[in-house]
């Protein structure tokens, strides 16, 4: 977003013609950048392709946008890679994605708000449920099934057992396997 503050007006105007919004001429910078950030379709990869924003120029509004604890993992890079725009790109996304147990975590543990419809809360555990499926790469339902099993018998397992092999567990998905 803080990319869109060197941005011209006339290419503001242009991006918000390619995405269908509607500006007067009245309008300021500001009040069309908010504009573009606040429509549904707003797509950050897809605005600084169209306002053809160099990579190297990207990084530096990524950093200036992010929190300053992943701000300085970007900062431990080396000069060459710290201005690479996929390799930076790359390495947050690697960082922080989620792990087939957070997933299963999220999934088993995630409860409706009061201020989410049903709807949102839905996505929210059917996505958490694909993440983890997805993660541990189960394509069956024979696997599913097994998944299933496995997952029950860790979490009836008494908690010494649970303590001892934990580590050992995460990537376990067939029963038999855990069994023997």
């Amino acid at each position: 977003m803080a990319y869109l503050a060197g941005v011209k007006k006339e290419d503001l105007r242009s991006l918000c013609e390619d995405l269908g919004l509607t500006v007067t001429s009245k309008m300021s910078v500001i009040a069309i950048r908010d504009l573009i950030i606040n429509d549904t379709n707003y797509d950050e990869e897809f605005t600084r392709e169209h306002l053809k924003m160099p990579n190297e120029n990207f990084v530096t509004y990524l950093i200036s946008a992010l929190p300053g604890d992943i701000a300085k993992l970007i900062a431990r890079e080396p000069e060459i890679l710290s201005h690479d725009y996929d390799h930076i790109k790359s390495m947050l996304l690697e960082r922080f994605k989620l792990s087939a147990e957070k997933f299963r975590l999220l999934f088993s543990q995630h409860r409706k708000t009061t201020d989410s419809t049903s709807k949102d809360f839905y996505f929210e555990v059917r996505t958490y449920l694909e993440g983890w499926l997805t993660e541990l790469k189960i394509e069956t339902f024979e696997q599913l099934k097994d998944l299933i099993i496995t997952d029950q018998i860790k979490k009836k397992c008494p908690p010494e057992y649970r303590d001892h092999f934990i580590d050992d567990w995460l990537g376990i998905i067939s029963p038999s396997e855990l069994t023997s």
